[in-house]
């Protein structure tokens, strides 16, 4: 979409295969998502615009202003045209995002407490003693370093509740090491040297984030625990790509309640 505000230079790819059931299983139905396919294609120059979903219009040549608008990314090519889309004629898209259809039977899956995926684990501490907590760009949340079992820099965990991790004290400003089950849920990457600032990420200052590679890639984790045989999310973050794929990784099925 044209810039009209604060902007991110953070990508997600998809990694996992999610599944909406009930608890026994007895109704297992795949969640199907179209979010990237679009903007994979229009990275690919092979935008089906022949074949656009539900309520998007066929394209809309761009002009010399709409350009002036506009920020390059190294893998992404000023659009010749946008798109739109019914619900709102004045927003101007890259290309087509998947949004809700209205159909008369509503889709099952919604009503399904579970989802569950197939998808890789390992162990990190978060909030090792010294290295402290830092502010994301969203004041009120909290974010925590992780690190693996040499204290060496993984990435950065947003705890939900700080209750989590234990006994805080204020004076140091730290808490003791708290070892957290991870998983991942899909890749990431932002570009370091861009005009765009990383506003979504709380360690895009981090002095131990890497910054001398074109991209810093990570994989997007859930920190989880487990209550009969069911995990709940306890936290979200980012594990560098490099780290995470150094762990004893595990493979395990999740089912998310």
């Amino acid at each position: 979409m044209k810039n009209r505000g604060r902007v991110t230079s953070t990508r997600t790819v998809p990694l996992v295969k999610w599944h909406a059931h009930d608890k026994d299983k007895r109704y297992d139905r795949q969640i199907s998502s179209s979010w990237s396919k679009y903007r994979e294609a229009y990275i690919a120059n092979s935008l089906p615009v022949a074949e656009l979903p539900y309520g998007w219009r066929h394209p809309y040549e761009a002009t010399a202003s709409d350009q002036e608008h506009l920020h390059k990314f190294p893998e992404y090519d000023i659009p010749e045209y946008f798109f739109k889309h019914d619900s709102d004629f004045k927003a101007e898209f890259w290309y087509p995002l998947p949004i809700s259809q209205p159909v008369a039977v509503p889709d099952s899956s919604a009503l399904f407490p579970f989802i569950s995926c197939y998808t890789s684990r390992c162990w990190l501490d978060a909030a090792v003693s010294g290295c402290g907590a830092f502010s994301s760009y969203y004041n009120e949340h909290l974010w925590v370093s992780l690190r693996d079992r040499a204290s060496a820099w993984a990435g950065a965990l947003n705890i939900h509740s700080p209750d989590a991790l234990g006994p805080y004290s204020g004076i140091r400003r730290s808490w003791k090491a708290s070892q957290c089950e991870l998983i991942a849920i899909s890749r990431g990457y932002a570009y370091n040297r861009t005009e765009r600032v990383h506003y979504d990420l709380a360690e895009r200052s981090h002095e131990e984030r890497p910054k001398s590679a074109e991209r810093y890639e990570f994989y997007n984790v859930l920190w989880i625990e487990w209550k009969d045989g069911i995990a709940y999310r306890k936290g979200v973050g980012r594990v560098k790509k490099s780290m995470w794929e150094a762990q004893p990784l595990e493979w395990i099925q999740v089912t998310l309640g």
